[in-house]
């Protein structure tokens, strides 16, 4: 095996890629170390980077002090139903648009990424509206039910990959006798499992950290999701910041893992197809 050979350029090349990853990374590192100190050392000055003691205090009241085990079995109750939906409706709209031959599909698709320019405060009082007067307001189907029309962004990034699977897969299978249903889940699905968990990954982010749809439609408090429900540690008078930290850091660190479970797939979605 040859040895890389370090030249300057490529010396370079890490400093500048590990000072920029530094800076991204700061402010996660920040609320971690917050999240072990006291009170009187989060409003120290000068500022305490590294806490006399570690406080795992903060971690308990975080749990304790919120029904936090109910807030998130209702998000991750969202997020797995909002991935189905997505993935279904997404990949069917997608299918049909970049390898189905009907009159139209051209314009149905520009309006489908037109609507991306959409702002949601736009629509955001009519939807609501909408369904307060289904009696729907206070229930997670306004949170669920629009992932299975299948979101435009979501569309276009499978119909980008869809669109480098060689058409002669389907000629083959139709010679063979599949119908159309049967080629999109025997065929599509199968070779776009990289995308499918890239696109998996960006709902549940998306939904996970959603904090505008759960204000405007959830008022239960025993239906709150977790972002919605960290917003208890923020009383008339007080912040606790600590427990708060410390629930911020629980609640971004549950994001990383769908990523590192699906790191390979996110890696392989790059590639055009399955085929050399």
């Amino acid at each position: 095996m040859r040895k890389k050979k370090w030249n300057t350029g490529m010396i370079v090349r890490y400093l500048v890629i590990f000072a920029v990853s530094l800076a991204f990374l700061l402010p996660f590192i920040w609320m971690i170390l917050c999240s072990f100190k006291t009170e009187r050392e989060l409003f120290t000055t000068p500022v305490v980077f590294w806490p006399e003691t570690l406080r795992f205090d903060n971690y308990r009241d975080a749990v304790t002090q919120i029904p936090f085990m109910r807030f998130t079995m209702n998000t991750v109750y969202i997020c797995i139903l909002s991935i189905l939906g997505v993935l279904i409706s997404g990949s069917m709209v997608a299918f049909s648009v970049s390898k189905l031959k009907w009159r139209g599909r051209g314009l149905v698709f520009t309006l489908v990424i037109a609507s991306m320019m959409i702002p949601y405060q736009v629509t955001m009082i009519p939807i609501y509206m909408a369904w307060n007067r289904l009696g729907l307001v206070d229930t997670y189907v306004p949170l669920i039910l629009p992932c299975f029309f299948a979101p435009s962004l979501y569309v276009f990034l499978l119909r980008q990959f869809f669109l480098t699977i060689p058409d002669s897969l389907m000629d083959a299978s139709k010679i063979d006798g599949a119908a159309d249903f049967r080629i999109w889940w025997d065929i599509m699905i199968p070779l776009s499992k990289g995308i499918m968990a890239t696109v998996g990954i960006f709902v549940f982010v998306y939904t996970w950290s959603d904090f505008m749809g759960p204000l405007l439609y959830i008022n239960s408090m025993e239906k709150r999701t977790l972002s919605l429900g960290m917003t208890m540690f923020l009383s008339e008078h007080e912040v606790k910041w600590g427990a708060l930290m410390a629930a911020s850091a629980i609640f971004n660190f549950i994001i990383i893992i769908p990523y590192l479970c699906c790191q390979k797939q996110l890696v392989n979605s790059v590639k055009l197809s399955g085929f050399k």
